[in-house]
């Protein structure tokens, strides 16, 4: 779905978090935990999805850039 973390921007973490937000928004979520779906509920939940999304955007690109992480990926073998 992302492709090479590395030619990707970090903001592309906080599209899909928002949109994973949307998702929950937009499901029986709220109803089932008797959350009211208020303007200010949505503004905490949408800031707290975006900086969960600039946070696993960053994680992601020092992860693949890091030399550390690029050791436990096992190497294809060359057939």
């Amino acid at each position: 779905m992302i492709g090479d973390a590395t030619r990707r921007h970090w903001a592309w973490a906080v599209l899909m978090a928002l949109a994973l937000e949307l998702g929950m928004l937009l499901t029986p979520y709220p109803q089932v935990f008797n959350i009211p779906v208020t303007t200010r509920f949505v503004m905490v939940t949408v800031a707290a999805h975006a900086i969960f999304g600039i946070g696993l955007g960053l994680a992601v690109r020092w992860l693949a850039t890091s030399r550390r992480f690029l050791i436990l990926i096992p190497q294809a073998s060359a057939s």
